[in-house]
């Protein structure tokens, strides 16, 4: 008997399972400390804990699916421009300042998707963009400069 495996949910759950272990590892040298004084430990060990169940039940998942989706999709568009996002965000943020980094790596992860309209793309970067700068700008006071030259 042939058994169907959603690769997607393997992967995740090899690596949540992998990063949670890794997590307790690390963590196990630290103090824990107690529900009155939480150690330096205690932190990484829940996450990683979390980690490693939710792993487990994709792995799980994985095992028992129906489905069996090709592994070559993983190779799609969102693998690519999603990361590309996230690496146009960090070269550019200095450069140009957070607004203009916010909005070109959102425009970047969303043409990921196939489904998204132009006014999409352009509500949602400002508003990234806006949420952005009020956190860590005005709220938490970090010394971001807004757009560069302003």
């Amino acid at each position: 008997m042939t058994r169907n495996i959603d690769w997607h949910k393997l992967i995740a759950g090899l690596l949540f399972s992998g990063f949670g272990g890794v997590a307790l590892i690390l963590a196990s040298g630290l103090g824990r400390g107690n529900w009155v004084r939480i150690g330096p430990g205690a932190f990484p060990a829940v996450l990683g804990t979390i980690l490693l169940v939710l792993g487990l039940v994709h792995l799980l998942l994985a095992m028992l699916s129906k489905q069996n989706p090709v592994l070559g999709s993983l190779l799609g568009r969102a693998v690519v421009l999603v990361p590309l996002g996230v690496i146009v965000f960090g070269l550019t943020i200095d450069r140009f300042g957070l607004i203009p980094a916010a909005i070109l790596s959102t425009i970047i992860a969303c043409l990921a998707s196939r489904d998204i309209r132009f006014s999409e793309i352009v509500i949602m970067s400002l508003l990234l963009a806006g949420f952005g700068a009020a956190v860590f700008y005005y709220a938490l006071g970090l010394s971001f400069v807004l757009v560069r030259g302003f």
